[in-house]
């Protein structure tokens, strides 16, 4: 093999890598703003018909805080590391008022 074949099929392999880490990044994305909405829904929902809705804040801020958990593991941004800890502040006082109203 040349060493021009060697060079364009390691070029060709790192541009699909960079594509597959651009399309997992973007999916996370669509995850967490999907399941925002729908969370919405269901708490819309609750709320109509006087029921607690912490169980899906719950959720929801759990799975927010896991994502910019691994984030800043990866990335080492503050940023993710602060909307991590916030995050997992709101799921925890969320699970608080929930399993305080399921055994209170």
């Amino acid at each position: 093999m040349e060493k021009n074949e060697i060079l364009k099929k390691a070029q060709a392999q790192r541009g699909a890598d960079e594509l597959e880490a651009h399309v997992k990044d973007r999916s996370s994305a669509v995850a967490i703003s999907v399941g925002f909405i729908v969370c919405i829904a269901v708490v819309i929902c609750k709320q109509v018909a006087h029921l607690p809705s912490d169980d899906v804040f719950m959720v929801y801020w759990t799975m927010f805080s896991a994502v910019n958990f691994y984030q800043w593991y990866r990335l080492r941004k503050r940023k993710d590391l602060g909307f991590g800890i916030s995050g997992a502040a709101l799921a925890a006082i969320h699970g608080v008022r929930l399993f305080g109203s399921l055994f209170g």
